[in-house]
């Protein structure tokens, strides 16, 4: 659904850009990120009380490199911890995309799937009780949301645009605070009313940097039970080395995405 509605927005948005006013030059500008062929980018993300960090590198059409913090992967169960990354010390989770859903993680084990994942026996207890290792309620999926695409869901939804020294502004509109408000493919979690506002940093006629501030409500479904949360996000990218980043995909992780 998210590519359907980034495509008709795409489309929509350049067949209206026929002024050239500074609004239009700038919008054309971000929208250049979609057409170049690989970026990095940083996300600084600041989740109600909660602050984290998300690098990131993209073959824009390909495959995507994710590093994240292991309690912001893993949320549920820190015990899981000590089986991704490279090693039990790692605080990071690596993870290959193809697309914004399908993913492989980085484990001490090599690149596993999900579905593997879950497969894997319940870890042992120690004398203390505690499980060591992973646990089977974990939470084994997560998603990314891909800058030139949020782009594409920021402009198409945009309102109230102006630019002051090459900064674009608006307001988001519901449908694509919504998109915004939660990355694809998560289970249990639909957002259900959003709003926000966004800027746009543009340098040279390149999108720079973008921050995107959101408030909104999400439902969440355990078993039976629906509860909805309150939630407000912060979210500043940047973005670097377009046109010449490199992204060596390990043949194992390639495999399994392919």
């Amino acid at each position: 659904m998210k590519h359907c509605v980034i495509s008709c927005l795409t489309a929509a948005i350049f067949a209206s850009l026929a002024h050239g006013t500074p609004v239009d030059d700038a919008i054309v500008a971000a929208m250049k990120l979609a057409d170049q062929p690989n970026y990095s980018w940083t996300a600084n993300v600041v989740r109600d009380a909660r602050s984290y960090t998300v690098e990131g590198k993209t073959i824009v059409g390909g495959f995507t490199q994710v590093i994240v913090p292991a309690s912001v992967a893993m949320p549920a169960n820190p015990e899981m911890r000590g089986r991704v990354g490279r090693g039990s010390s790692d605080s990071n989770v690596a993870a290959i995309f193809k697309g914004s859903e399908t993913h492989v993680v980085e484990t001490a084990e090599g690149w596993m799937t999900p579905l593997e994942l879950a497969s894997l026996p319940p870890a042992p207890r120690s004398g203390s009780g505690r499980r060591r290792g992973l646990v089977n309620d974990l939470p084994l999926s997560f998603a990314i949301s891909l800058p030139h695409e949020d782009i594409g869901i920021i402009i198409g939804g945009g309102t109230d645009l102006k630019v002051e020294g090459g900064i674009v502004s608006g307001r988001l509109s519901d449908t694509g605070a919504k998109l915004l408000l939660l990355p694809p493919g998560q289970e249990n979690v639909a957002p259900v009313a959003a709003s926000g506002t966004f800027k746009l940093w543009i340098n040279e006629g390149m999108l720079a940097r973008y921050e995107v501030q959101l408030t909104g409500i999400v439902a969440v479904t355990a078993g039976q039970n629906r509860r909805a949360v309150k939630t407000t996000q912060t979210i500043t990218t940047e973005l670097k080395d377009i046109g010449s980043t490199k992204l060596a995909v390990p043949p194992e992780a390639k495999a399994k995405l392919e």
